[in-house]
């Protein structure tokens, strides 16, 4: 996992994706892709945390976590609340039971009305 987060903090997420894609079974990949991307995120790397939002929800449609993660860094790397609120919308199609999605859209209606 360290050598993959080296090679996003390039900002080289295809190179990391392909890492990580070719070094973990599928089922572990999530996990660290969204550690991977709040990492990105909480140190500044607005792009690369784009752009592994953008792996996030392209390799798992039907995750409501990637969706969410995805709406977290539209919202505070791209100051983007209106695709923020779409991806909330669609982790909660997923999973129309996922509290922390509701949270956060609470939070985006606080924070940008």
């Amino acid at each position: 996992e360290a050598r993959v987060a080296a090679v996003f903090r390039r900002g080289n997420v295809k190179g990391g994706w392909n890492i990580l894609s070719l070094s973990l079974p599928t089922a572990h990949r999530l996990p660290v892709l969204i550690r991977l991307s709040t990492a990105a995120r909480d140190e500044g790397l607005e792009e690369t945390a784009l752009g592994i939002a953008r792996v996030l929800v392209r390799e798992f449609p039907e995750s409501s976590p990637a969706h969410l993660e995805a709406a977290k860094t539209a919202f505070h790397s791209a100051g983007d609340a209106d695709k923020a609120r779409t991806s909330v919308t669609k982790a909660l199609l997923v999973d129309p039971s996922f509290g922390e999605a509701y949270d956060f859209m609470a939070f985006l209606n606080q924070a940008a009305p």
